[in-house]
This record gives structure tokens, sequence and C-alpha cells, in this order.
């Protein structure tokens, strides 16, 4: 059912919804790009990052720049996937990886030195201090970074419903919170509501049961 049209509004350039890895590098980009963003995270804010906030921390990178390098880690990552894994994603993570960590550490977000990971044919660099401490660290730190950069970040406050133009195109996010409903209108709006990890029919399938 639609809910009601609220009383309260805020207009930005880009809404995202999550607060996880993909809604940080989103919100990050946008704003770093000039734009008026603001994420919308359902959970409170010693919550922010979500399933992300959860993980190890550690993001492989190919051995060295090289083909061979970046062949040998597509060909472990579709070992470990079990020949399920999206090859095509495997080899973007490949070219990209690197310059992503660099990216993120231009944002202020620190790494361990990289190290080996055998058996797989990669080296590891590990969101500092350490694995599984690193990415609660690393949201302390979105917390400041992105409202640095001009962005605005909400808690305990979850997207509802998109909002449409006339023209059916979407034009903001439709959020609940303590004081009630509220329309955050955006020119763009990133759905980064996270992975599979809340539907269990997935877990099952591809994790265990």
């Amino acid at each position: 059912a639609l809910l009601p049209e609220p009383e309260a509004s805020e207009t930005y350039d880009m809404a995202v919804i999550g607060s996880g890895m993909a809604g940080c590098a989103a919100a990050l980009e946008a704003a770093s790009a000039g734009a008026r963003v603001i994420v919308i995270e359902k959970a409170s804010q010693s919550r922010m990052g979500g399933n992300s906030l959860l993980a190890g921390g550690g993001f492989a990178r190919p051995v060295d720049d090289s083909e061979a390098a970046k062949q040998g880690y597509v060909e472990d990552y579709e070992t470990v996937c079990l020949g399920r894994g999206n090859s095509r994603i495997f080899e973007l993570m490949a070219r990209n990886v690197a310059d992503d960590i660099a990216w993120l550490e231009s944002h202020g977000v620190k790494f361990n030195e990289p190290s080996p990971w055998p058996p797989m044919r990669v080296v590891m660099s590990v969101a500092a201090p350490g694995m599984f401490a690193g990415m609660p660290s690393f949201f302390r730190h979105m917390r400041t970074r992105i409202p640095e950069l001009g962005g605005t970040i909400v808690f305990d406050t979850k997207a509802r419903q998109r909002i449409l133009d006339d023209r059916g195109a979407v034009s903001g996010v439709r959020a609940a919170r303590a004081g009630g409903l509220i329309d955050y209108k955006a020119k763009s709006v990133v759905i980064a509501a996270g992975g599979y990890a809340g539907n269990t029919q997935m877990l099952e399938a591809y994790s265990d049961p």
C-alpha cells in the first residue's frame, strides 16, 4: 500500500539507501564531485555498515600488475566459488581493485601492508588495524568523512517507498523515522540496501543451510 504524503521533505542531488561499502562508495564519489548527498540508514549509528561492518576487512588484489597475475586472481575466485561466480565481475575486480584501494586511502582509510594469502594467488590488504577490527574503524571514519565532503547521514530512518515524478521516473525516497514520514527528494537514487545475507533461500542455495 502506498504511504501517505508527509509534510516534511528535504531536497538533495542524490539519495543513497544503505550505509555499507557500496553506499559509502557511492556517497563518497558523488560528494567529491560536488553533489549534495544524503545516506539513509535504517539501523542506529553504532550499526552503520550493515553486513560490511561484520566483514573481515580483507581486500584481495592480484600479486602484481601483470596480466598473468590478474588471470590467476580470476581463476582462483572461480575455483573458490565452485564455478558459480560471475567471472566478468572477477575480471573487473582484478583490473580495478588496486586503484580502488588507493582511492579509499585518498579518503583517509588506512590499510595494513599487503601480505600473501595462500593458497590463493593474491595479496591481501586488510583494513587497519587488522582483520575484523578494521571494518568498525572504517565506518567510524566514514561517519566523519562523508559529512566533511558536505554529505548527510541519517540513522534510524528506514526507506519505505520510491517517489515517482509525473513521468514515472524515480525522484526520491519516502522514509520512516521516529518523527514520522519524510520525503528525501533527489535527482537520483542509489539503492545499496544490502546483499543476500537477509535472504534465507539464497543463503541455503549458495552458502549453507
